[in-house]
């Protein structure tokens, strides 16, 4: 548990919130959006119009440090339920702070934003990039590759933060008059696919692909930045040794590293799968879950040398001898769907609960 105290929910979910309310424990309640309020909860609407504009007073920021959490994000990682993963303000104002540089961020750019702000892309990378830089931001509520286009030439929208599964719904799309009346010059994210990317792009004239790839949890990412279609980013093998990010072999299994004699990792070649550690230092920390034991679970121990620690990923990720690097797969029981990651495990469980259904095994597909 978060150790959560408060709860803001939109009103057009309270039926949904019904649900799980008696699961949570106590929380005070602060309701949001249209429809009438019921009296028994906080309006947060009404309380919000009451409160000055100023800024607040910098006596409420007294003491607090980068290291401090500035809030949880939920993720499952690769493996098991969702976990709450401590995002600090250090983290925030770095994922945040990098975009605009990377896009070259003005004050007449808006970025089109259709992913959830609970994550980490569409609430830090997306939000928190144009908003640093006076740029502006543009919230729909849900995703509608029908109504993208007049959405962001409505808007003017020109960057557009993605996953890989947005793409491809708008390339299956029948033409639309707009997709390429628009000012979208760049479209970040990760997971589009190399039969996808070129389409993609090509159709709709977008300039600009940036595919990155990172974890919320996580202490390393890599950014593709000329457009190298299937490529999530390119750091040289010395750079990569240097900033302590590595592949290293996997056993299938045993699903965990291999040692050798010496109790040792091995790092792959190019062109070779293996799990990609990044080594924990007080310059890259991993801050962990709200979880002690999940977070240990994620550290790997005297992986080159003894005494150091890595966090593994749980991905599987190939380079090239141009220093190019690849998503190949995901470790553990889980898979991606529509953003998310999603326990194979846990939907086994569901479907067990089923009449008539003796046992479920669930994994992935490709799409």
């Amino acid at each position: 548990m978060s150790g959560a105290e408060q709860l803001i929910v939109d009103r057009e979910l309270l039926g949904s919130w019904k649900t799980a309310r008696d699961g949570t424990g106590e929380l005070a309640e602060w309701h949001t959006g249209t429809g009438s309020h019921d009296g028994a909860h906080h309006d947060l609407d009404a309380d919000l119009a009451e409160r000055p504009i100023d800024p607040p007073d910098r006596a409420l920021r007294r003491g607090m440090t980068t290291d401090d959490p500035l809030f949880f994000i939920y993720t499952s990682g690769t493996t098991g339920f969702p976990k709450a993963a401590r995002f600090t303000h250090g983290k925030f104002l770095l994922g945040a702070g990098a975009l605009p540089n990377m896009l070259g961020i003005t004050r007449d750019d808006r970025m089109y934003v259709a992913l959830p702000l609970y994550h980490t892309a569409g609430g830090v990378m997306a939000l928190g990039g144009p908003l640093l830089h006076g740029a502006g931001v543009v919230l729909t509520r849900k995703f509608s590759a029908s109504r993208f286009w007049d959405e962001c030439v409505e808007h003017d929208a020109t960057m557009f933060q993605y996953i890989g599964e947005l793409c491809r719904y708008l390339v299956n799309s029948p033409p639309h008059p707009l997709e390429r009346s628009h000012r979208l010059r760049i479209a970040i994210g990760n997971g589009l696919r190399p039969d996808v990317w070129p389409r993609f792009q090509a159709r709709f004239r977008i300039d600009r692909i940036i595919e990155f790839y990172g974890a919320t949890e996580g202490n390393t990412t890599l950014f593709n930045l000329d457009n190298k279609v299937g490529s999530i980013g390119r750091m040289p093998t010395r750079l990569a040794r240097a900033a302590g990010l590595r592949l290293v072999e996997y056993d299938v299994e045993s699903d965990d590293v291999r040692r050798d004699a010496s109790g040792r990792c091995t790092e792959v070649g190019n062109d070779t799968p293996g799990e990609a550690i990044a080594r924990i230092t007080r310059a890259t920390p991993f801050d962990g879950y709200s979880d002690p034991e999940a977070t240990e679970r994620k550290i790997l121990r005297d992986v080159f040398r003894k005494g150091d620690a890595y966090f593994r990923t749980g991905d599987l990720l190939s380079h090239d001898r141009d220093g190019y690097w690849y998503f190949i797969d995901r470790i553990g029981d889980s898979f991606r769907w529509k953003g998310e990651n999603v326990s194979t495990t846990e939907v086994a469980h569901v479907l067990g609960e089923c009449d008539g259904v003796l046992e479920a095994n669930v994994y992935g597909v490709e799409v």
